[in-house]
């Protein structure tokens, strides 16, 4: 399965099968991935009754083969934390409102990706380093419990991806993210009235 594949299983019918080595993922393989994740933004844009940012795709492009790598650090075992490190580098690009849901189209993923991480060894260093990830994008990664996640001012600035978080903070319920932030606690029950309580 190649790069390209792999997308289209991730999005569409979620069967995975890696071989045990990481292939080079060629110009054309990325060029077609590119064309996989920009299609995958728009058919995200028309299921999303708000406006969302505009594309960014080298953010889409980082985000894609971080989900690709990391599919492969559960798969091949025998990774020191060095090469897991070297593997799975942090976005470099500069945070902005089209890089966080440029990012998201393939790194809302991850969540399942560490459920399988911590079923397979709880003490993993792979935890640590997809941890850190999940703390940087916490609009993807909102069904991960975590603390003081570094990007959530940035999601609260932009009326479009805050209102993306609300609906997922209520779809997965995370009761834990507005019990003590007031201002989660109106807007979402401003969507959802006294029902909030079933949260």
């Amino acid at each position: 399965m190649n790069f390209p594949n792999f997308l289209k299983a991730l999005f569409h019918s979620g069967k995975i099968d890696l071989p045990h080595i990481i292939p080079p993922i060629t110009e054309a393989e990325e060029l077609e991935a590119a064309l996989i994740l920009e299609n995958e933004y728009e058919r995200f844009v028309q299921d999303t009754y708000h406006p969302i940012p505009a594309y960014h795709s080298k953010a889409a492009m980082w985000s894609a083969k971080y989900i690709y790598r990391t599919a492969f650090a559960l798969l091949l075992r025998d990774k020191t934390p060095k090469e897991l490190k070297e593997m799975l580098l942090p976005y470099k690009g500069r945070t902005t409102p089209s890089t966080i849901i440029s990012i998201d189209i393939c790194m809302k993923s991850l969540p399942d990706l560490m459920m399988v991480a911590r079923g397979i060894a709880p003490n993993d260093p792979l935890i640590q380093i997809l941890n850190a990830t999940c703390h940087k994008w916490p609009l993807s990664t909102i069904r991960i419990k975590q603390t003081n996640p570094s990007n959530l001012t940035q999601v609260k600035k932009d009326d479009s991806l805050f209102n993306i978080y609300l609906d997922r903070i209520i779809r997965f319920r995370r009761k834990d993210l507005w019990k003590k932030d007031e201002d989660l606690q109106e807007k979402i029950k401003e969507r959802i009235g006294e029902s909030i309580s079933s949260i």
